[in-house]
């Protein structure tokens, strides 16, 4: 049962899969597939709690994602880690030399 579930997984996550561009989504709804395969095998019957297991995780990282967007979007791109910042400031210093 345990190959059913998996090829199962695999079939439902591709078509979601697919309709995302940015890796780091996929990866999370990668993740989130892996953990509704881990709470199916906690069930009496994996195969039938599968697919809305992993629609219920797959919708909690759609809404997370857009909620990220949404807030890209209104307060613009994070700043560089400190680190770069000094790097930059380093560069312009010695440029201005």
């Amino acid at each position: 049962m345990g190959l059913k579930l998996a090829a199962l997984k695999e079939r439902l996550l591709w078509k979601h899969l697919s309709e995302v561009r940015d890796v780091r989504v996929s990866r999370l709804l990668r993740l989130a597939a892996s953990e509704a395969e881990a709470l199916a095998w906690q069930t009496s019957e994996p195969l039938l709690f599968m697919p809305e297991l992993l629609n219920e995780k797959l919708e909690a990282v759609r809404r997370y994602a857009a909620a990220q967007e949404s807030l890209l979007r209104r307060n613009g791109p994070a700043p560089p880690p400190k680190a770069e910042r000094e790097h930059v400031r380093e560069d312009a210093l010695a440029e201005a030399a």
